[in-house]
């Protein structure tokens, strides 16, 4: 066991939920810990609280007391209010595409990362030392908040991961967003889309054609490094993020 797990559940009145926190200390501290915040996170340890049967496993993919880091992970909310919450932008043509939208949605990303600054992070620095700035890490919506956090707080989230991102989520708003905003050479970020995100033709090539959109408006930044992968067969599922999550940290913690 390279870490030691705590879990609290915090209540947001901003957010009206409740919030599972966990979070993971190296069983030896050495000095400031790199945190590591992670989205939709009862995804992100067991499989047994995953939401689809499979976890990330990150507990087994990086060796917290090598890399000397704090893992933070919140979960997510119910339905169609992750979307609210992981979008700046409200998205008013989803309805009818799909079964389970029957809303528009998105909007309280302004509110979301407001108490992941205002709370959540202070309330990690009570458990250890943590360094000033942070990783962000996330999946499908996940990657397009953790993108957006870069923007709106670039001097605490300097490094993120986006895996398989949702960027078709108010597209063209949120591309534009991207080609507006100010990042620099202290900004790190790791992008990916899978070949086979979905088994539906047109959904599969709307990950890929927004996913190749923002990193081609984000190559116009003089950031300090950008990766963009094509993942050969990937798919939208915990379980092929579980396989490339632990090489995707060692990488961006370099950086």
């Amino acid at each position: 066991m390279n870490h030691q797990l705590f879990e609290k559940v915090l209540t947001s009145k901003s957010l009206k939920r409740n919030l599972l926190v966990h979070i993971a200390l190296p069983t030896r501290i050495d000095g400031p810990l790199q945190g590591i915040l992670f989205h939709d996170g009862q995804n992100v340890w067991d499989d047994e609280q995953a939401s689809f049967g499979v976890s990330w496993g990150l507990k087994d993919a990086i060796d917290f007391n090598e890399h000397q880091i704090c893992v933070v992970s919140v979960s997510c909310a119910p339905g169609m209010e992750r979307l609210d919450e992981y979008s700046k932008f409200v998205d008013e043509t989803l309805i009818g595409k799909t079964e389970w939208i029957t809303r528009h949605t998105g909007g309280k990303a302004d509110l979301y990362l407001k108490e992941l600054v205002e709370v959540i992070l202070p309330f990690s620095n009570t458990f250890a030392n943590i360094k000033p700035t942070w990783m962000m890490v996330g999946s499908s919506m996940g990657g397009v908040i953790s993108l957006t956090a870069m923007i709106e707080y670039p001097h605490v989230f300097t490094k993120i991961a986006g895996l398989s991102n949702a960027f078709w989520f108010a597209q063209e708003t949120f591309l534009n967003y991207v080609k507006a905003a100010e990042l620099n050479l202290y900004h790190h970020v790791y992008l990916d889309v899978g070949t086979h995100e979905s088994g539906i033709q047109n959904e599969n090539s709307a990950y890929i054609d927004s996913n190749v959109d923002i990193a081609q408006a984000l190559l116009q930044k003089p950031l300090g490094s950008l990766s963009f992968v094509r993942v050969f067969e990937g798919k939208h599922h915990e379980s092929d993020w579980r396989k490339r999550i632990g090489s995707i940290l060692i990488e961006l913690l370099k950086r």
